[in-house]
């Protein structure tokens, strides 16, 4: 039989293991959590940039996947997949990637970069871009693999670069226009079920709604083409 000590003590010390057992689950959960923040912040130093801010005017900010609130940006500030980068009024910036190939932004822009990838080695280049407001120039340098390839979309078009180009996108409330400054570039419905392509050449432009190909090619003109250039300039 129990001494009166024993039913006294014992159901305390049982107490008293509970209560170690709560405290020790409060803890891992705790430095659980403080081990999922420090992966996530080491996942974003380690994640390797698409590319580096080079020139800039004016307010320009990035959005990160997964933040609140964009940031400021500067130069020489390195951007990721997946970042949204808008230009306020009268700002301008320009974005290069390891390849050679850059990109201006217009005020009022905003473009998002999906996915880039290059092999130093065999000089393949692939990405993907979405323009999703204003004007923006993209300059494409030529690499040494033919399987290089550079698409840029909006809402309503799809443009397709191989090994070289330089074109401008320019998002309004109509539809996409689309002009080729250097080399040519192949111009689609962003939509596949949507049928009709056209082959961009130098000075050529056209313009792509959103439940429609792509207009007939017309000439850029000279005044159109300062136009572009002045527009995305950055100085």
């Amino acid at each position: 039989m129990l001494s009166h000590v024993d039913r006294y003590v014992r159901p305390d010390a049982s107490s008293a293991g509970r209560h170690r057992v709560t405290t020790l689950r409060a803890v891992l959960k705790l430095s659980s959590a403080v081990l999922l923040v420090v992966l996530a912040h080491t996942s974003l130093c380690f994640a390797a940039a698409a590319g580096t801010v080079t020139e800039i005017r004016g307010d320009v900010t990035v959005k990160r996947p997964g933040s609140e609130k964009p940031v400021a940006l500067s130069k020489d500030d390195g951007f990721f997949a997946g970042d949204v980068i808008k230009t306020g009024k009268g700002a301008a910036v320009q974005l290069a990637f390891p390849d050679g190939t850059f990109m201006n932004i217009a005020e009022g822009g905003a473009v998002r970069v999906n996915q880039y990838t290059y092999d130093e080695t065999t000089k393949r280049r692939s990405a993907h871009i979405r323009v999703l407001a204003g004007l923006a120039r993209i300059v494409v340098m030529p690499q040494e693999s033919l399987e290089s390839v550079l698409h840029a979309e909006t809402d309503s078009a799809r443009i397709t670069a191989g090994m070289s180009a330089d074109f401008v996108v320019n998002v309004t409330s109509v539809g996409t226009e689309v002009a080729v400054l250097d080399k040519t570039a192949t111009v689609a419905n962003v939509a596949s079920y949507i049928v009709g392509t056209m082959q961009l050449r130098i000075n050529e432009k056209v313009v792509v709604t959103v439940k429609a190909p792509p207009s007939k090619a017309s000439i850029l003109t000279s005044e159109e083409r300062k136009s572009f250039i002045k527009g995305t300039r950055i100085y």
